[in-house]
């Protein structure tokens, strides 16, 4: 069989990083489990050689590159069929976006919501089969768009390689490098339509006041150009010297920070941890109620991310039970240990056979 990969995603930076993640985890995989198959990887531009890293797969680039959203949608719908076509492919594996201009089986992988983009609803019913990676996404398409649930697969994804449990020695060096030898909270993400700074900040005052703790809170995401007045609210902050922000981590990085927390609190939807990486750290979550609800189960403590006396409330009840706390780590690992990116790959294969039929 002959399958051809999309690895250009005309989507938000966040997401692309999150399919990117997805499509190397995944096919690194399968390429290496069927040998005897072939695998089309095409991209719009010069690509990193490292992405091919099996012998079996064969990179093509199509030009023109589909640097704005018309030539995205020129890229999908006049150059995927033509290499379809040449190739002679069997099954087409896409993210975001599926071509309208095809007869190949498309699989379209859709990690949450596609945005409302005037093709979104027919590349929806264009494609064979969806995998999404919950069932909370599955039913938001099957309520948004109307696509029957009978076409529409759940993947679940599995946490990236690297996050793991922080070492004593590493936990030092990472308190000692940004924290002043203190404990902290982490919150990843708080520049999303499910949070904002401002509730973490607010949240974390009345924490201070109520504890007299002299925990931390360091705050991961891209504030500069999003957020450019959450820099002079942090000037005038009361507990403005316990705050660490930091931008454009390294994923390696990324995990030595995330494994040294106290705690975190992360929204459902994240860009630079996800919940099962939290928990495969040994360290308790707080995140939303949505679709991290079917993952997380009773291994985290469940916030409203609007609600300032809510995070606060959750903050100290997790600084203030150590068995609780003991308890949630416990609970995460277990869950946490039963996703791999070996099964995601196999439960992918099974959705691209069932497309191919």
């Amino acid at each position: 069989m002959r399958i051809a990969v999309n690895m250009v995603f005309g989507v938000s930076e966040d997401q692309k990083k999150a399919y990117r993640d997805f499509m190397f985890q995944v096919f690194k995989r399968l390429t290496n489990s069927f040998p005897g198959h072939q695998f089309l990887f095409l991209f719009d531009r010069q690509f990193d050689t490292e992405i091919v890293f099996s012998h079996n797969i064969t990179p093509v680039i199509l030009r023109p590159a589909a640097t704005n959203s018309l030539l995205w949608k020129f890229w999908l719908d006049a150059k995927i069929p033509k290499a379809l076509k040449k190739y002679q492919v069997d099954a087409f594996v896409s993210a975001g976006a599926c071509s309208s201009s095809t007869k190949v089986p498309q699989c379209l992988l859709i990690n949450g919501l596609l945005a409302n983009r005037p093709y979104t609803t027919g590349s929806l019913r264009k494609a064979t089969i969806l995998v999404t990676t919950s069932e909370h996404s599955k039913q938001e398409i099957f309520n948004r768009y109307h696509i029957q649930k009978e076409k529409i697969i759940v993947v679940y994804a599995a946490a990236r390689e690297g996050f793991e449990p922080a070492s004593s020695e590493v936990a030092d060096s990472i308190r000692n490098k940004y924290t002043d030898d203190k404990a902290y909270f982490l919150c990843a993400g708080c520049v999303h339509p499910k949070l904002n700074p401002l509730t973490v900040l607010k949240a974390f005052s009345i924490f201070k006041k109520r504890q007299r703790s002299n925990m931390r809170l360091v705050l991961i995401d891209d504030f500069g150009k999003k957020y450019k007045s959450f820099a002079q609210s942090l000037k005038t902050y009361k507990y403005r010297d316990d705050v660490i922000v930091l931008e454009r981590l390294d994923e390696e990085e990324l995990t030595r920070i995330a494994g040294s927390a106290y705690a975190v609190l992360c929204p459902s939807l994240q860009r630079y941890i996800t919940v099962l990486e939290v928990m495969k750290c040994g360290v308790p979550l707080m995140t939303s109620l949505s679709s991290a609800t079917e993952v997380v189960k009773d291994a985290a403590l469940y916030v409203d991310t609007k609600s300032v006396d809510d995070i606060a409330e959750k903050m100290m009840l997790i600084y203030k039970d150590e068995n609780l706390r003991n308890e949630l780590i416990e609970k995460g690992k277990t869950i946490a240990s039963h996703y791999s990116w070996q099964r995601t790959a196999e439960m992918l294969w099974e959705s691209i056979l069932k497309a191919v039929g």
